[in-house]
């Protein structure tokens, strides 16, 4: 039998990750339209995320899919199931691990955006890694 697990915000809840809806508006304020027109407080948005995420741990739930092998598609950007210990992971909606410069194409650790939201090489604006209400998924996932 060949098993995949579906995940979403749910299996994250335990962990004290609360759900995009509970959370206000961030449908709204994770928007690309947000980005775009308020770079600065979008991305204090996402250090506090990051920040909670970064203090909850991976519940029962992450832990028993890691041990028994089980391939992950997720909608989280949490990265709990790879904190877990699963190896075949796809998050279908990015991650906080990376940042990447849209002109040199570079990736970069999510927390050098505490310091500038700006490439210091180029000066663009540094793109999130995630999918952003209003985006279409990319197309490395649809295949």
């Amino acid at each position: 039998m060949n098993l995949v697990a579906l995940t979403g915000a749910g299996i994250s809840k335990a962990s004290g990750i609360p759900t995009f809806n509970e959370m206000g508006n961030l449908r709204e304020k994770l928007s690309r339209s947000f980005f775009e027109t308020n770079p600065e407080e979008f991305y204090k948005i996402l250090i506090e995320m990051k920040e909670k995420i970064e203090r909850a741990e991976p519940n029962p739930a992450h832990i028993a899919l890691a041990k028994y092998n089980v391939p992950i598609i997720t909608m989280n950007i949490d990265g709990l199931h790879k904190r877990a210990g699963s190896k075949d992971v796809i998050e279908i909606h990015g991650n906080l691990e990376y940042v990447e410069c849209p002109n040199c194409n570079e990736l970069y650790d999510f927390n050098i955006v505490k310091e500038t939201i700006y490439c210091k090489d180029c000066n663009s604006l540094f793109q999130p890694n995630i999918v952003l209400y209003g985006d279409i998924i990319p197309l490395f996932f649809c295949h």
